[in-house]
């Protein structure tokens, strides 16, 4: 009985709860309003996925598209706006690129993708108009 227990337990948590245990977010940026992790992966493909507005606007939305962003092992950087600028922080382009940098200290990326929903997909329009962004 506690197996399917521990499976009710798993389907009632977020995407990004689910795969906590298997992978740990690494903090690269936290300059509130805004917070970018990252998960580690192999290739030069970085997907970087921007939170929504989220469910509670008492928290920091939480990390959206995780298995998505990285699928087949891809590193992937979340980024997460506490203010619900929609882009608009003063800090959001010199945070993006400042992790952008230290992400490609760490590994050769050749290839940046951006991937949000409503607000999230708004900010993963403007990172395309700051980075080299191919899709």
């Amino acid at each position: 009985m506690g197996g399917k227990r521990e499976a009710i337990a798993m389907a009632s948590q977020n995407p990004a709860q689910r795969l906590a245990p298997l992978r740990k977010f690494l903090v690269l940026i936290d300059r509130p309003p805004l917070r970018l992790e990252f998960l580690p992966g192999t290739g030069e493909a970085l997907v970087i996925a921007f939170s929504s507005v989220g469910q509670d606007p008492a928290r920091l939305p939480a990390p959206e598209f995780v298995a998505s962003a990285t699928s087949g092992g891809r590193p992937a950087l979340f980024v997460r706006d506490e203010s619900r600028s929609w882009a608009n922080d003063p800090g959001f382009a010199p945070a993006l690129l400042d992790a952008v940098a230290l992400l490609r200290r760490r590994q050769p990326l050749s290839r940046l993708m951006t991937i949000g929903q409503s607000m999230g997909g708004f900010a993963a329009l403007v990172a395309a108009s700051l980075l080299p962004v191919t899709a």
